[in-house]
Parts: C-alpha cells; sequence; structure tokens
C-alpha cells in the first residue's frame, strides 16, 4: 500500500437510506403519546395498566440499549464526551432514542402509579437507567484509552482509526 495514497472515509452505516422515512418516528412518538395521557391523565389500575405499564418499560428499555449499543459501535476507536454529541453521528434524530426514552419513562411512572409508594420508585427506577448508561460510557472510554479493544472496538482494533 502507497504511504501517499489519501486513506478512505470511514463508513459507518452503509445501508442507511439518505433520507429516512418520516413515519416511524411520527408513530412511535403517537404511541409515546398515548402512553403519556394514559399516565398522567387518568389514574391506572389493575391488570390493564400492570400490562401497559411493564410493556411500556420493556420496550423502552429495549430501544434505549440498542441505541445505546448501536452508538457506542458506530465511535469504536472514539472517546464519546459526556456533554454534547458523539463524535461519530450519521443521524439527525435517533429513532430508536428518541422513542425509547419516553416509553421507558412511561413504564416507570405508570409502575410506580401502581406500587403507590410516591415519588421514590420513580426516582430509583430512572436512577438506575442513568446509572447504567453512565457505567456504559465509562467502560467504553477506558478501552480507548487504554488501548483493550474488548467486545465494542477500541484503539488498534480491527475497523478503528
Amino acid at each position: 500500500m502507497d504511504e501517499l495514497a489519501p486513506m478512505r472515509p470511514v463508513v459507518v452505516n452503509e445501508d442507511a437510506p439518505a433520507s429516512e422515512p418520516w413515519w416511524p418516528g411520527a408513530v412511535g412518538l403517537a404511541l409515546a403519546a398515548a402512553g403519556w395521557i394514559y399516565a398522567f391523565g387518568s389514574q391506572p389500575s389493575g391488570a390493564v395498566a400492570w400490562v401497559v405499564g411493564v410493556l411500556a418499560m420493556l420496550v423502552g428499555l429495549g430501544l434505549f440499549v440498542a441505541a445505546t449499543r448501536r452508538t457506542l459501535r458506530e465511535n469504536a476507536g472514539h472517546r464519546i464526551p459526556w456533554w454534547g454529541t458523539p463524535p461519530v453521528r450519521p443521524r439527525q434524530w435517533d429513532l430508536l432514542a428518541g422513542v425509547g426514552s419516553p416509553f421507558l419513562t412511561v413504564g416507570i411512572v405508570v409502575v410506580a402509579g401502581l406500587v403507590g409508594r410516591g415519588v421514590w420508585p420513580v426516582l430509583v427506577l430512572l436512577a438506575a437507567v442513568v446509572i447504567a448508561a453512565i457505567g456504559v460510557n465509562v467502560v467504553h472510554n477506558r478501552r480507548i484509552s487504554t488501548g483493550d479493544p474488548g467486545r465494542l472496538g477500541g484503539r488498534g482494533s480491527f475497523g478503528s482509526d
């Protein structure tokens, strides 16, 4: 390989369309808004409320985890800053995170309302999610700084810059 030849740019997501369709985001946000109306517009109780709360929490958690994993994978070899956006961000709006966080919050609010212990269950569950997200970021940045590729890639791993 010629050392003076220009390097090819790193392509993160080759199969992503140039412009994403608008309807998945609109449907997801409409469902999240319906969940917020259900959680705060009524006093959920009974088996239906448990199903709605747990389902919203599981869907939101799954979407949140998928968004976090994708962000870490796209930024393999790059430190993710604590404030601001990651260095590699191919989307203007992330559907997984943009819909997952409201679903997760709706599920937490509904389940905490069913438990009936005040605001503490909401704070504990939200704190657990935030601590887990911070922990993943700490592990990612530590792997980048030490050069340990790990499972998510790091400096010196295949595909990193």
